[in-house]
Formats: C-alpha cells, sequence, structure tokens
C-alpha cells in the first residue's frame, strides 16, 4: 500500500474523565507513490491555477486543490480512500481501549457502515498560515496530513494541560503524522514561513472537510 505505518506512538497523559481518556494514539507515517517521485511533482504543485481559496475561517493563506486540474494530483488525492479499512482495523487494534472512547462497536461495524467516508484534498499553506491549538469536530475518526514538499514546519500535538507541543511532526517530503481524533487530540500549526504543501485526509462520519 502507498501510505506505510512507520511507528505506532501511545502517549499516555494519565489524564481521564468518568467516561474520555486524554491520551494520544498516533503513527508516524510515509508516502511511498511512483507519482510522488516523478521529476516534475513539485512542479505540479507550484501552479497557480489549480488552487482555490480554502473553507471559511481559513481565510486566503490556505489554499485549497480544485479536483480535475491535474491528472496527477487527483490520483494522489484517491490514495488514502482505497486504504480506509486498513486504517480502521490499525486504529482498532492493540490499543482499543483508548479507541472506545469513540468508536465502541467492534471493529466490522465500523468497516461496513456506509456512512463512513476518506475525504482528502491537497492544501498549500502559504508563509503566515497559523491553526491555533484546537480539537475536530468528533464525526473525525481518524486525520493525517503528509507532507508533499519539505517543509520546516509540522502540525503540532499538545495534551490538555499544556501549552508545550508534546509532538511536532517532521517536514521531511513524503512522510507525516496520523492520529485518532479523541477528546484529547489537541492538536495545531504554527510558524509557517514558505509555501508547504500537504496531502489531508480524514476517516470520518459524512462528507466535508476538516
Amino acid at each position: 500500500m502507498p501510505i506505510k505505518i512507520i511507528k505506532t506512538h501511545y502517549v499516555p497523559h494519565g489524564l481521564t474523565s468518568s467516561n474520555s481518556s486524554y491520551d494520544h494514539l498516533f503513527w508516524e507515517i510515509e508516502l511511498d507513490d511512483p507519482a510522488t517521485h516523478t521529476v516534475d511533482f513539485q512542479d505540479r504543485l507550484l501552479h497557480n491555477n489549480i488552487w482555490q481559496v480554502g473553507k471559511a475561517g481559513q481565510g486566503i493563506k490556505r489554499l485549497t486543490y480544485q479536483p480535475g486540474t491535474d491528472p496527477v494530483l487527483d490520483h494522489v488525492v484517491a490514495i488514502p480512500e482505497h486504504q480506509q479499512q486498513e486504517f480502521i482495523r490499525l486504529a482498532k487494534g492493540k490499543h482499543d481501549a483508548h479507541v472506545r472512547t469513540r468508536w465502541y462497536r467492534d471493529v466490522e461495524y465500523y468497516i461496513n457502515d456506509v456512512d463512513i467516508k476518506t475525504v482528502s484534498t491537497i492544501y498549500r499553506d502559504q508563509a503566515g498560515f497559523e491553526m491555533g491549538i484546537h480539537l475536530d469536530n468528533s464525526h473525525v475518526m481518524l486525520q493525517a496530513v503528509v507532507n508533499l514538499s519539505d517543509n520546516e514546519t509540522g502540525t503540532e500535538l499538545y495534551a490538555v494541560d499544556s501549552n508545550e507541543p508534546k509532538y511536532q511532526m517532521s517536514g521531511q517530503r513524503n512522510h507525516g503524522i496520523m492520529f485518532f481524533n479523541g477528546p484529547g487530540t489537541l492538536h495545531g500549526i504554527r510558524n509557517v514561513n514558505k509555501d508547504r504543501h500537504i496531502l489531508y485526509y480524514g476517516v470520518m462520519y459524512g462528507g466535508g472537510n476538516k
């Protein structure tokens, strides 16, 4: 499969409520697909006519890839959908007790639920873009960010009791992070000082982006 699991991280923070765990479960991942290794792939990301202004609230600093404008980028966007079942089985594996804070049914229920979709896109974050520390909506089950170009910043994960990041994603091309969207999965991005091209995907109930 093109998206490979490199390393699993389970970070217990010792913080719980009556029915929630604020621990972190995430994976270092790598995108290994021939399309991203071609000599012209980076040039494709630099074309200006493939981008549209991002969703409301993201401003003009985050641009979103316009599907259908480049066949190679269309191919990359489609990759995560084909691994949805693999990702769900991974999340419901070794650390199922933690995942049950959101996914309380058995794994086959989620594998066969037609309302669960993988939504993916490519973002171009321009210099000055940032997202403060936040928690995504609970309809997002798993989500991931993969660098499509080398950059100097990466998504950061935070514990609920600290404003200092507990983990920062590498800026290395074709590497990224996938994480379980639990009650304590606070994350953000800062210090974007040049264009940052990322593949984002989320396994979620229904459609729509992050």
